[in-house]
């Protein structure tokens, strides 16, 4: 089944359940096994949908099995339990890294081969953000990312160029970076690393869209 990036998802009454904002992925198989939709805008409430639960109708149009009424009741997507997927992850034609949800706890290895990294307290939040961390450091560590680069907010449109990263002296951790916008007056924005969803070769990602991102005071 093709999905589009913001393909809306219709219930099986014909009402809109929301646009679909990323690809979850099941690490050993490397197959797409459920979609994150989004229901709502500034306060939103994303559900995940399994793809055995879609259907695709007249036009292209996509449906889930079940009515209006039943849709509240759909399990939500945890984006703290998802981190980017790892670049030998041959995703669909169009989507970006920032839309493949990649389960917090699996390494880099696609196929029957990947288990996870961590145990079954991976369902801690301090451990899923501890693991996060590393592997968002290793994305650091591993992709050419530094001053020039494209930043790129969730929706792929581009937002500005990286000016410099800030760090943690003691820890190393990310705390922010700074993003110049704009060409003959341009203006700098500090970005938290909370609003980092992940990194590739020469680009960041953000999990927030352009106009979310306010310059600094």
């Amino acid at each position: 089944m093709d999905v589009e990036l913001g393909s809306h998802v219709f219930t099986r009454d014909g009402k809109d359940l929301g646009a679909v904002d990323k690809l979850v992925v099941d690490p050993r198989t490397g197959a797409v096994k459920a979609v994150a939709v989004r229901r709502g805008f500034i306060l939103h409430h994303d559900v995940e949908v399994n793809v055995e639960d879609l259907a695709v109708g007249p036009g292209g149009r996509l449906a889930v099995a079940c009515d209006a009424d039943e849709a509240d009741h759909l399990p939500p997507f945890e984006e703290a339990n998802y981190t980017t997927a790892p670049v030998e992850y041959e995703r669909p034609a169009g989507w970006p890294f920032a839309a493949i949800a990649w389960p917090v706890g699996y390494g880099g290895t696609v196929g029957p081969m990947a288990d996870p990294v961590v145990g079954g307290d991976a369902a801690d939040p301090r451990v899923r953000e501890e693991v996060a961390s590393a592997l968002l450091a290793a994305d650091l560590e591993n992709a050419v990312v530094g001053e020039g680069s494209d930043v790129k907010d969730r929706d792929g449109e581009k937002v500005g160029d990286v000016a410099r990263l800030g760090f943690d002296p003691a820890s190393g951790r990310l705390e922010k970076l700074v993003v110049r916008r704009g060409f003959l007056g341009t203006e700098e924005v500090e970005v938290p690393a909370n609003l980092v969803d992940s990194v590739g070769d020469g680009v960041v990602y953000l999990r927030v869209t352009a106009d979310q991102v306010s310059p600094s005071r």
